[in-house]
This record gives structure tokens, sequence and C-alpha cells, in this order.
């Protein structure tokens, strides 16, 4: 039988995952590539003691927000395109030594004739090790037991001007907390900061990347509850480059009405 890890990369510049002695980073957690640069590199490490095989595939999907859960939802991607098709990276099985590292290079293909909209795939990086056997375990079922870890990485390609749109809603309200679901309207992603407002004060700042539906978190001061919040988007994102920064459009703000 097989057990399968998935982690999703959500905007740091590495993640890793573990079991034992064996251990694996992938930089940067996620990409976002323009139609003017359509290629990029990944960067695996070893940072265990044992060595470990690592497959790299890529897969259409989205990380999104189900029934109040953040997780990976693979062949959907709402009004996004599939990447997968037009992506070619090398290699896609690799060995790595304890301290080693390897560069998985990826590029579109002919990026010039795709739709001018935004596209994704799921970067897979599986990575697969014998567990070890238990006295309790049957003999013929603890050699078959495996453990595949997958580390994903959004990879996203902007092709021609981005401008999201969101729309925006209170999932839920308890106290000082809401719940606030945003969801992409057209078929750009966005990556970035919702600064939530009330009559022009800053009340706090979210990180995010939606591209088709997320949640936030966000947590009121104490005092009066308002009776109204504003969302106003940038596009500083953890780990995003300047470059990248400069080509993205902000989507419209957006208000929310509060009830008492």
């Amino acid at each position: 039988m097989h057990r399968y890890l998935l982690l999703m990369c959500l905007g740091l510049s590495a993640v890793s995952l573990c079991r034992g002695q064996a251990a694996l980073s992938v930089t940067p957690a996620y990409a976002v590539i323009m139609r003017d640069a359509p290629h990029g590199i990944f960067t695996l490490r070893n940072n265990g003691t044992e060595s470990v095989e690592v497959v790299i595939k890529a897969r259409f999907g989205v990380i999104a927000t189900q029934d109040s859960t953040t997780e990976v939802v693979l062949d959907e991607g709402g009004n996004l395109g599939d990447l997968s098709p037009h992506l070619v990276f090398f290699p896609d099985r690799c060995i790595l030594a304890p301290g080693d590292e390897r560069v998985v290079r990826y590029m579109v293909d002919n990026a010039a004739r795709m739709a001018k909209t935004g596209h994704i795939t799921l970067m897979h990086f599986e990575m697969q090790e014998r567990a070890a056997a238990s006295l309790e375990q049957v003999p013929v079922v603890a050699s078959a037991l495996s453990i595949v870890y997958n580390l994903v990485a959004p990879l996203v390609f902007i092709n021609g001007e981005s401008r999201p749109v969101l729309a925006a809603k209170v999932a839920r309200a308890k106290g000082r907390e809401l719940i606030v679901e945003l969801a992409a309207q057209n078929a750009w992603p966005f990556l970035g900061g919702v600064t939530v407002t009330h009559q022009g004060t800053p009340l706090q700042r979210i990180e995010t990347a939606v591209y088709t539906r997320r949640q936030v978190h966000v947590q009121l001061p104490d005092g009066p509850r308002p009776d109204q919040i504003t969302l106003l988007f940038d596009t500083d994102y953890t780990g995003m480059t300047a470059a990248v920064r400069r080509q993205l459009a902000t989507p419209p703000s957006v208000t929310l009405t509060l009830l008492p």
C-alpha cells in the first residue's frame, strides 16, 4: 500500500519535507513568469543524510479554499488556462545524495501563441522512501509499505496585461474575527496583499494568492464594530520579483457591509 503526504508551497522562499534521515527542499516555493521571459528554474536540495530519488511532474490544478479548507485542487483551474501541455522541463527524475543540489529547468513552449490570459500548473516534486518495518507487522505487508512525499509549487504564466478582478463576501463572522472569501472573477490570478481599512484607516494587511477562491482571516480591532470595511489590494507578495510586480495590475477595491 502507499501513503501520500501532500505539502503546499504558499509563498515561502523554500520549503522542506522530511522523515527520518531523508529531507528535500525546493526553491522557490512558487513562480510567476511573463511572456518576455517564459522560463526559469527550481532548485532541489537534499538536506538529509540519505540519498533520495525525486520524480518531477506538472499537473493542472490550483491551491484553493473548498469547504473552509485550503487544499490542492487537481484538474481544475477556474478561468485560468492549463499550462501543463505547454511546459517543457528537465530533468523529470533525479537522485540526490546528501547535501546535493539539482536544478530543474522549465520553459513555456510557443508562449506567444497562447491565449492572453493567466495560465497555471502545479509542479509536483515526489520523494519516495521505504518505511521502517514494525515488529507487529506481517513481513509481507511490512516490505510493501512505502511513503510518498509530494511538494507542490504553483507555476503561473501571465500572457498579456494582467488585470485581476476579485469579488469578496463575509463567509463567517464570530466576535472580532471575520473570514472573508475572495473569488477570482476573470482569467487573471491575484498574488499580493489585502489591506483591510475602515473609513480610510488601515486595520490589517494579509498576503494571499487567489487563483479561484481563497479565504482570509481578518481580526477587527477593539472598540465599536465597523459597519463597513474596504479591501485594498497591492502586488507586494513575498518572494515575487520587482520586475514581475511592475507588470501586475491591482484589482479594484471592494467594500463590504458588516451586519451588527
